[in-house]
């Protein structure tokens, strides 16, 4: 498929941080942060507690070799 890169979303508000710290032990970097980046999808997130969501989202990219 040639693939250069992989991109996802990490949640700043999962418990200490896990999922931005997981991706960046395995060489994802951060490309730019999401206020309320999953305010339009209709459900009870389960970090704020609140609906809409209110937690941001750290976007982050990994280049492959």
């Amino acid at each position: 498929m040639d693939a250069k890169a992989i991109l996802c979303y990490s949640w700043l508000e999962s418990f200490n941080n896990s999922s931005q710290r997981y991706l960046l032990k395995y060489g994802f970097e951060s490309v730019a942060t999401h206020k309320h980046f999953w305010a339009n999808l209709d459900y009870l997130c389960s970090g704020c507690n609140v609906k809409p969501c209110t937690c941001t989202a750290e976007e982050m990219i990994y280049y492959i070799k």
